[in-house]
């Protein structure tokens, strides 16, 4: 109910700005506070491309402390798992270091490509949601999945304040035993 009436006031007071007629008494004057005092004007798109860029570098060297320079702590992140439940929460950086261990515990199969596009979409000149598009193939393997980033300008520097990919949900910690478990091996006496 109290989602309605604050729609209902929204338009209302959009309507009137709209018009230019004032707000009525004790209604908020979006001109002075919310999203309209905040519409990008210096769109930095060459800021967020050197922010993927750079990770990109990042993730080809294996660096994960680079990468993980790349986020404003503590970042949230978001995922489901098979069945479809949501999983989330605020890391700080070291959790996100031993989540992510995983992914650069092992080098990239040589016959893996990956590639993204991105569509950004700007709530101010300090604030955007990142829209990304992968695409993968291995072999025979082939995938494209949507994922999205939030991300914040820090001075004069681009960072990951929000993470969302589906399909992660207790993956990683099994993925975490199996890259700290060797691989069976044969023995003489096994044929």
């Amino acid at each position: 109910m109290r989602l309605l009436a604050f729609v209902a006031a929204f338009a209302f007071c959009a309507v009137a700005q709209a018009e230019d007629v004032a707000p009525p008494a004790g209604a908020m004057d979006m001109t002075k506070m919310g999203p309209m005092t905040r519409m990008p004007k210096a769109m930095d798109t060459k800021g967020i491309d050197a922010l993927y860029a750079d990770c990109k570098t990042a993730m080809d060297k294996g660096d994960i402390n680079a990468m993980a320079d790349h986020n404003d702590y503590p970042v949230f992140m978001q995922t489901d798992d098979a069945a479809g439940m949501h999983q989330g929460g605020m890391w700080t950086r070291e959790q996100w270091i031993n989540e992510m261990k995983p992914m650069f515990a092992a080098p990239m199969p040589k016959d893996m490509k990956m590639a993204m596009t991105k569509k950004i979409m700007w709530h101010s000149d300090t604030l955007a949601t990142v829209i990304e598009e992968h695409s993968m193939t291995m072999g025979k393997t082939k995938g494209k999945w949507t994922a999205a980033s939030t991300v914040i300008k820090k001075g004069d520097k681009w960072m990951f304040k929000t993470m969302t990919e589906a399909g992660w949900g207790k993956k990683l910690d099994s993925m975490e035993k199996n890259a700290a478990t060797p691989a069976p091996t044969k023995s003489a006496t096994t044929k």
